[in-house]
C-alpha cells in the first residue's frame, strides 16, 4: 500500500491531501474542545485551542503525507538542505523592510469597492474582519516576558512551521509535479490566503505566500520560507507587546498607508529589488 501511495498520480495525491487534512482538522477541533471544555471566553483556553488546532491542521497532516509519499519526511521537505547564513539574515531583514509595503497593499485591498447588489456580503466581511481583529488583540495583549515568549511560539513559530510545510512543502509540491513550479506557487499562494478567511488582507497575504513559494523553489530549502513566515508574524507579535505596554505609540498597521503611502511605495521598490536579488540565487550558496 505504501509503495502504491509513493507512486500515486496528481488526482490521487490531491485527494489524499484533503482527506488527511479534513481528518486531522476534525480531530484537532474535537481534541481542542475536549481539553479546554469549550470555554473560549478564557484567553488561555482560546490559546490552547489555537495551538492544538494549528498543529493538528497543518503540522500533523504534512508529516503524515510526507511519510506516506516518501518515507523520510525530513528529506521530503528539504530540512537537511543548507543555505548560506546570509540568506536567512537577508530574508529576515527583507520582511522587516516589507512591512510598510504590506500595509499599503492591505489598505488598497480594503478600498476595493463592492457593487450595491453585494452590499450584504460586504457588511458580513467587514463584521468578520472586526471580530478577527478583536480576537487577535485578545490573544496578543500580554504584559509579561513569559506571555510574549508564548505568543511568539503560538503565533510565529507554530504557524511558520505548520503552514509552510502544509502549503509550500506539500500542497505546492503536488501542483508542481503536475503543472510546473510557477503555477504551483501561485495556486498554493491563493489557497493559502483564502484559508485565512480575511478578504481585506487577501491580496498582501497571497503575495506573501507567492514570495514564500519562490523562496522554496529557488533554494530547495524549506527553512527559508519558514524564516520569512516567522519574521512576518514575529514583528506583529512584537509590535503588540510594545504597543500594549506603552513602549511605543506608533500605529504599526498605518506605516506605509494613508499619509505615509510614499513609504509603502519606497519599501515596495526595496522589496522587489530584494526579490530579484534572491532570484539570482547568489545568497543560497553554502559557502
Amino acid at each position: 500500500m505504501k509503495a502504491t501511495l509513493k507512486n500515486s498520480n496528481f488526482a490521487s495525491r490531491f485527494f489524499q491531501f484533503w482527506l488527511v487534512f479534513l481528518f486531522c482538522f476534525a480531530g484537532g477541533a474535537i481534541l481542542g474542545t475536549v481539553l479546554t471544555g469549550g470555554n473560549f471566553d478564557n484567553v488561555f483556553s482560546l490559546k490552547m485551542r489555537i495551538l492544538i488546532q494549528s498543529s493538528a491542521s497543518f503540522l500533523v497532516p504534512s508529516f503524515i503525507l510526507a511519510y506516506l509519499w516518501c518515507g523520510k519526511p525530513f528529506q521530503f521537505f528539504g530540512f537537511r538542505k543548507k543555505s548560506n547564513w546570509k540568506a536567512y539574515f537577508f530574508v529576515f531583514l527583507l520582511m522587516l523592510a516589507a512591512i510598510p509595503f504590506i500595509n499599503l497593499l492591505a489598505d488598497l485591498n480594503a478600498r476595493i469597492p463592492f457593487p450595491e447588489s453585494l452590499s450584504g456580503i460586504e457588511m458580513y466581511l467587514k463584521a468578520l474582519e472586526v471580530r478577527v481583529a478583536m480576537q487577535t488583540e485578545r490573544i496578543l495583549t500580554v504584559h509579561t516576558i513569559v506571555g510574549l515568549l508564548f505568543n511568539i511560539f503560538l503565533i510565529a513559530i507554530i504557524p511558520a512551521l505548520g503552514e509552510e510545510l502544509f502549503f509550500r512543502g506539500t500542497l505546492q509540491r503536488i501542483f508542481a509535479d503536475a503543472r510546473g513550479a510557477v503555477f504551483a506557487i501561485w495556486i498554493s499562494a491563493l489557497i493559502f490566503s483564502a484559508f485565512h478567511f480575511q478578504f481585506y488582507g487577501f491580496i498582501p497575504r497571497m503575495l506573501l505566500g507567492a514570495f514564500f513559494g519562490y523562496l522554496f523553489v529557488w533554494s530547495r530549502n524549506i527553512w527559508l520560507p519558514i524564516v520569512a513566515h516567522f519574521a512576518n508574524n514575529f514583528f506583529i507579535v512584537l509590535y503588540f507587546y510594545f504597543s500594549k505596554n506603552n513602549i511605543i505609540s506608533t500605529d504599526f498597521e498605518t506605516i506605509g498607508a494613508g499619509e505615509t503611502w510614499w513609504l509603502g511605495v519606497v519599501c515596495g521598490v526595496v522589496f522587489v529589488f530584494g526579490f530579484f536579488l534572491l532570484k539570482q540565487k547568489i545568497l543560497f550558496s553554502k559557502k
